[in-house]
Formats: C-alpha cells, sequence, structure tokens
C-alpha cells in the first residue's frame, strides 16, 4: 500500500470475528487488532475497482494457525473523518466456491 488508509471501527470488528477475537470498541482488546490490521494493510495488493467505485484489496495474515488471504474493501468517498481513503470492510478470501464465515 502506498497511502495511508483510515480503518474504520466497524473493519477492525469485521476483522476481530475473522479472527475469533473478542468484540471491543475501545482499550487494548480494539487497539491490538487495529494495528495489526493496519500492518496487513501495508502490504495489501491492489485488486479490482467495484462499479460502485469501492477498490478491494488483498492481504494476508495468521488466523488460527493457518495463513489466510483477506478481501480489504476501501473506499475513496471523502467523509467528515478526513480526506484518507478509508478501510471500510474485510472479509475473509473464499477459495474453491466454498462459502466460509
Amino acid at each position: 500500500m502506498i497511502e495511508h488508509w483510515y480503518i474504520t471501527a466497524a473493519a477492525v470488528r469485521e476483522f476481530q470475528i475473522i479472527c475469533g477475537m473478542p468484540i471491543a470498541n475501545d482499550g487494548h482488546l480494539f487497539d491490538g487488532p487495529a494495528k495489526r490490521l493496519d500492518m496487513i494493510c501495508r502490504d495489501a495488493e491492489y485488486k479490482r475497482t467495484t462499479n460502485s467505485g469501492t477498490e478491494i484489496w488483498q492481504g494476508k495474515t495468521p488466523i488460527r494457525g493457518k495463513m489466510e488471504r483477506l478481501e480489504l474493501y476501501v473506499s475513496r468517498i471523502k467523509r467528515s473523518e478526513g480526506d484518507a481513503p478509508q478501510l471500510v470492510r474485510v472479509r475473509l478470501k473464499q477459495r474453491g466456491g466454498k462459502k466460509r464465515k
């Protein structure tokens, strides 16, 4: 990733769920996953842009002892939080047509 993204609280919560972490909105239970997600974003690779303009990037991280791919959804719409692109969604990349939670 070349530029800094603002990571939304909703994206952190989705990441917490994917990783099986406790859901928290502040404190160290929030800050730890937010920092880990920030590191994943820094190494992410651009994949495509949807018809609505949302960019989809791909990142990798170990989850429950296994390396997994994440889809990172980035909005470039300027919002009240600032001008930085915003990571608004995190999804576990599906493999081989099987739907995974």
